[in-house]
């Protein structure tokens, strides 16, 4: 039993027990951030490629409803993603 997460240590609630994991041992921390920082990377890029296809007013006259609505599909997707990668970026920084 303790009183607080030691450093290095991840905490989870699994059938409403607090379960905490000492990872500083097993994941390299500063590498997984630098992981994590590219991958963040990598979307931010990807969804500006699909918000500049979005927004401009030649290729929503032109393109199929159909290839649009999978733009759109897609930009919600990477968000998603870039989100969960972000929180756990944020999750490993917070460690520190």
């Amino acid at each position: 039993m303790v009183e607080a997460v030691p450093t290095g240590g991840v905490q989870t609630v699994v059938d409403g027990a607090t379960l905490i994991l000492k990872l500083a041992q097993v994941v390299d921390f500063p590498k997984e951030r630098e992981r994590l920082g590219k991958e963040i990377g990598k979307l931010d890029t990807e969804l500006t490629k699909i918000a500049t296809k979005l927004a401009n007013p030649n290729f929503l006259a032109k393109a199929k409803p159909e290839v649009v609505d999978e733009q759109r599909e897609r930009q919600m997707e990477t968000i998603r993603d870039r989100d969960r990668l972000k929180a756990a970026y944020d999750r490993l920084t917070a460690g520190r």
